[in-house]
């Protein structure tokens, strides 16, 4: 089968030479269909490779197969051979495969989770950067920021870079292609939805000469893209050349040849200095700085000790450097020529950093746990809330989180984030029975545990609520019960009690498991709380007057924004703002927020208008609904 699959002029020479035409085979389980199925030529059901390739994209079909478990059946799809369709070949539109058999529709659920989480979010980030970097002239050449000078977000999403790093390049290594994918698909998550959205107002203010922490944002989000492509090249090949191609190639052609020269010299020769002058360390620590160059711009350096001794020979750089570094050559023309990513050294400076990878995850579980609460409550994330509680037993996870107050309070749109010993007087857990769990485990027990349970103190349930079990010790009570029931028993049958028929009643502890326990939940009015990890969270679910003048005002915003982006207006267009209505809440919010508003949507003007034009429609502000229309300047 293997062979079968390899073009002819190719297996011929690999079969004379007895030879294997790959080092290493990935398999996996059946593909079938998205009802588990398998899929036939006969029946019209088999999905042919110019049909799926057409259709979901080829870097979809690879991450599919790559982030499958091979143990499992992959349900691939479905092809649909009453809807026939044309695609696009080389050789130009087609509604025939190469076969001669119709093409027909083929869809697939893993294809569009492959899109949805993984494709789209690392473009997204792709062209958020290029549309902006684009915008402000960014200059990858430019002297790089040092990165213990930039704000902490830019070095833990570097931190957290040199992690995945390590781990591609050890599932690689070990052929666990879902693992480094579903590492792979983390940190896109982390780079889309926490990185590039935090950090959007660096992007979008305009910067002058002196603008350090902008040139920061851009030289982090830089990096990242490239290393990324370099990373994801096995398995999403095209997408990753694309974005190489534009980033290194295109992106440096903008450049001088001789400033990127210049660059690197700089480095270079004060590695050659610090080794005649201050010995070996010194000059690792600047050739590690030249490096960090290079890999910046996609050079690839393998003899880093051997060019050093050439450049130092005869104590005079200049004369070897230009031949050293000619810079065309040594910039690989394509992603699948530069060597795969390592994780960087401390010099000339440290970038993996545990502890800020740890804080911020963290800072990220408190975020998700705060988004929970507002969707039980029904309170959407651009209202504004007064306060969220929290409580931690680990000293070191309640420092870290308040250490990153600021971030939750801006992720969760509140005004205040209050740490606490505990959250006692806003939330009690009652802990009862599973009696259809607990029953055929233990019996006539049941009702000690129940009563043991009652008079037992919460906190030594709390494991509970984290999926762990207990043990609790019911000797007090199971022989009392057991007592009473015997004597009752004895009584009934012989009108006297035996005093002996309580011995050897039944284990004095019992091990309880979450599944054991229904817990039940009571809160203090206008507060909803959750927990995980240790962390407690209470959210004030009370709204003020002026908190829900803000909340209008969030969503008029909104809404600006998404007729703005309707209109495909460049990111720098001013523009004038209308509405109508007779709300007075609306009016108050828009009156109070008008400053706000005006600087959020680049309007030079927003203005109550009685005349609404035909075309536009009305959208929920509040409670209200209003037509808003907008103007270009």
């Amino acid at each position: 089968m293997i062979h079968a699959t390899l073009p002819a002029a190719s297996a011929v020479p690999l079969t004379a030479a007895q030879k294997r035409p790959f080092k290493t085979l990935l398999g996996h389980r059946l593909v079938m269909n998205e009802d588990g199925q398998p899929m036939h030529k006969s029946d019209g059901t088999a999905i042919w490779f110019e049909e799926a390739a057409e259709q979901l994209g080829v870097d979809t079909m690879r991450w599919m197969y790559l982030a499958h478990n091979p143990a499992q059946d992959l349900r691939f799809g479905t092809r649909h051979k009453d809807k026939p369709v044309t695609i696009e070949t080389p050789d130009g539109p087609t509604d025939h495969t190469a076969e001669g058999l119709p093409v027909c529709e083929v869809v697939s659920k893993p294809a569009d989770e492959v899109r949805r989480q993984i494709l789209i979010p690392l473009w997204n980030s792709y062209s958020f950067f290029v549309n902006y970097a684009r915008l402000d002239e960014f200059d990858p050449l430019a002297p790089p920021v040092p990165i213990s000078l930039r704000p902490e977000i830019d070095r833990w999403i570097l931190s957290n870079l040199q992690v995945l790093i390590a781990t591609c390049r050890r599932e690689f290594e070990n052929y666990n292609t879902p693992g480094a994918c579903s590492a792979a698909a983390a940190f896109i998550d982390d780079l889309s939805n926490w990185y590039i959205r935090r950090n959007r107002r660096r992007f979008w203010r305009s910067r002058d000469a002196s603008d350090t922490d902008k040139l920061a944002a851009y030289q982090t989000l830089y990096e990242v893209l490239v290393t990324l492509s370099k990373l994801l090249a096995p398995c999403a090949p095209f997408v990753c050349e694309r974005m190489y191609q534009n980033l290194v190639i295109r992106g440096l052609r903008t450049h001088s040849g001789r400033e990127l020269k210049i660059v690197v010299m700089e480095a270079m020769q004060s590695a050659a200095e610090s080794k005649i002058n201050s010995g070996a360390l010194e000059a690792a620590k600047w050739m590690e700085a030249a490096d960090a160059w290079g890999y910046r711009l996609g050079l690839q350096r393998q003899h880093e000790q051997f060019e050093l001794d050439r450049l130092c020979e005869g104590h005079d750089p200049d004369t070897s450097f230009i031949d050293l570094m000619d810079l065309e050559e040594d910039i690989p023309p394509s992603v699948h020529l530069c060597w795969y990513p390592k994780p960087a050294g401390d010099y000339p400076e440290p970038v993996l950093d545990p502890e800020l990878n740890e804080r911020m995850a963290l800072a990220q579980l408190v975020v998700k746990l705060g988004h929970k609460l507002r969707e039980e409550a029904d309170l959407r994330v651009r209202q504004p809330l007064a306060e969220l509680r929290f409580a931690c037993q680990d000293p070191q996870q309640r420092a870290a989180i308040e250490r990153l107050a600021d971030v939750i309070e801006e992720e969760l749109n509140l005004k205040k984030l209050t740490s606490c010993d505990h959250l006692d007087d806003l939330v009690s857990y009652v802990y009862k029975p599973n009696q259809k769990a607990l029953g055929p485990k233990y019996g006539k027990l049941l009702g000690a545990i129940t009563q043991t349970l009652a008079a037992t103190d919460p906190q030594t349930l709390a494991p509970l609520r984290r999926g762990e079990g207990v043990t609790l010790n019911v000797g007090d009570v199971a022989p009392r019960l057991a007592s009473e029931r015997d004597a009752s028993s004895q009584a009934t049958s012989n009108g006297s009690v035996d005093p002996n028929a309580s011995r050897g009643a039944t284990s004095p502890t019992v091990v309880l498991l979450p599944t054991d326990i229904v817990i039940t939940t009571q809160q203090a009015a206008e507060w909803v709380s959750t927990d995980e990890r240790g962390v407690q969270i209470a959210l004030s679910t009370h709204l003020t007057p002026e908190l829900l003048q803000e909340g209008i005002a969030r969503d008029f915003v909104r809404q600006v924004q998404q007729l703005r982006k309707d209109a495909n207006l460049e990111i720098q267009a001013r523009i004038k703002v209308c509405y109508s209505t007779d709300d007075a809440d609306v009016l108050a919010a828009l009156k109070s927020w008008g400053e706000y508003i005006r600087g959020e949507t680049l309007a030079d003007a927003v203005n109550l208008n009685s005349s609404v034009p035909t075309d536009v429609k009305a959208v929920t502000i509040g409670s209200a609904k209003l037509p808003i229309w907008i103007d270009v300047k």
